[in-house]
């Protein structure tokens, strides 16, 4: 029978803004780097100016992908060779 390591109840230590939460652990600390209180993406403080630049980006490199593995895979050969029985 496998055993489950014990847990204690630990005050986990936001380093960026401070904030405290109760979480079990089986350490005896517990320090993050960014919580949900002071995550970009959950406090919609994100930075989006250069988003719109990256997708133009992307959907012309995509485009451009497509039209080669078009090229790549469209072998006129192989499509009309004949079965000789």
């Amino acid at each position: 029978m496998t055993q489950h390591p014990e847990t204690r109840l630990v005050t986990a230590v936001c380093t960026t803004c401070g904030a405290t939460f109760a979480v079990r652990t089986t350490g005896s600390s517990l320090s993050l780097d960014v919580c949900s209180n002071c995550h970009p993406a959950y406090t919609g403080r994100q930075r989006a100016a250069t988003t719109g630049d990256r997708i133009d980006r992307f959907d012309r490199r995509r485009s451009l992908a497509g039209r080669r593995v078009g090229r790549v895979f469209a072998a006129p050969a192989l499509a009309q060779r004949k079965v000789v029985p």
